[in-house]
C-alpha cells in the first residue's frame, strides 16, 4: 500500500489522492482546520483513499517537529480532540475513519520510548473507535508489538520511500541535508528494495531489514509527488 501524510495546507496533495492506498490527515496539532479536513475526505471519497488520522504534539508554531513533556491526562486530551476533529467530518459525509497515524516529533518519540508507547497504546484502547495503528516498521520494537497484539491493537508498519535511515533504523534527522530523497530514481530505487529484498539501503551504505504493510510518500518533496504515478503502477503489479 502507498500512503501520505495530507492537510496539512500544501497544493501538492491533489495531485497525490489518485495514486494512493490511504491519506493520513492533519487533524489541527500540528496543521489544519475544519476546511482542510472536509476537503481531505471529500477527495479520499472521491478517490477511494481509507482515511487515517494524523495528530501530533499541539505545536504549530513548530509544526509538530518539538519533542513535548506531557501528563498523561493532557496526552489523551489532546488525541481524542485532534481524532474526534476529523472524526466529526468523516461521520457528517458518512467516511470510515480506520487508521491513527501519529505525526513529526510524537511519531519519532513513540519509536524510542516503550513507556509513551504505552501511553498512547492504552489511551487507543479505551477510545471507542477501534483504529489501526501506523507504526514504523524499523523503529517500533518486538516488544512493542507484542504489547499492541496483548491490547488487540492491529499495527499497520510503515515504510518510507523518500527518506534517508540510519543504521538503527531510525529516520536521519531533517535538520541533515540528506534527510529527504530528492531524486525520483532514488525513490523508486528505495522502494524496489522494500518490495523485493525487505531492506532499505542506510547511511553509510548499511542494510537495515524492512517489513512493511505500506509505503510513505511525503508530499512538501516535489520528487514524491513525481514518483506517485509510478509508485502506485510499480505497487499494484506487486
Amino acid at each position: 500500500m502507498l500512503n501520505a501524510d495530507l492537510g496539512e495546507g500544501l497544493d501538492t496533495d491533489l495531485l497525490l489522492y489518485p495514486h494512493l492506498d490511504q491519506a493520513s490527515i492533519a487533524c489541527g496539532g500540528h496543521a489544519g482546520d475544519l476546511a482542510s479536513m472536509t476537503s481531505s475526505v471529500e477527495a479520499c471519497l472521491m478517490h477511494s483513499v481509507m482515511i487515517g488520522a494524523h495528530p501530533s504534539y499541539p505545536d504549530r508554531d513548530h509544526f509538530g517537529r518539538r519533542s513535548m513533556v506531557m501528563s498523561d491526562q493532557a496526552l489523551r486530551d489532546t488525541l481524542s480532540e485532534q481524532v474526534d476533529r476529523l472524526r466529526a467530518v468523516c461521520e457528517r459525509v458518512n467516511a470510515p475513519l480506520k487508521y491513527l497515524k501519529l505525526h513529526g516529533a510524537l511519531y519519532n518519540d513513540v519509536s524510542r520510548d516503550t513507556s509513551l508507547f504505552e501511553r498512547v497504546l492504552a489511551w487507543l484502547v479505551d477510545y471507542d473507535l477501534p483504529l489501526t495503528w501506523m507504526v514504523s516498521a524499523t523503529a517500533t520494537t518486538s516488544a512493542m508489538r507484542t504489547l499492541a497484539n496483548q491490547a488487540d491493537v492491529t499495527l499497520c508498519l510503515e515504510a518510507f520511500a523518500d527518506r534517508l535511515y540510519q543504521e538503527n533504523g531510525q529516520l536521519t534527522a531533517r535538520s541533515e541535508s540528506t534527510a529527504v530523497h530528492n531524486s525520483v530514481d532514488l525513490i523508486l530505487a528505495q522502494v524496489d528494495e522494500l518490495y523485493h529484498r525487505e531492506q532499505v539501503i542506510a547511511h553509510g551504505g548499511a542494510v537495515v531489514s524492512v517489513k512493511a504493510d505500506s509505503v510513505c510518500l511525503h508530499g512538501d518533496n516535489p520528487a514524491s509527488v513525481s514518483a506517485a504515478e509510478r509508485l502506485a503502477q510499480r505497487l499494484k503489479s506487486l
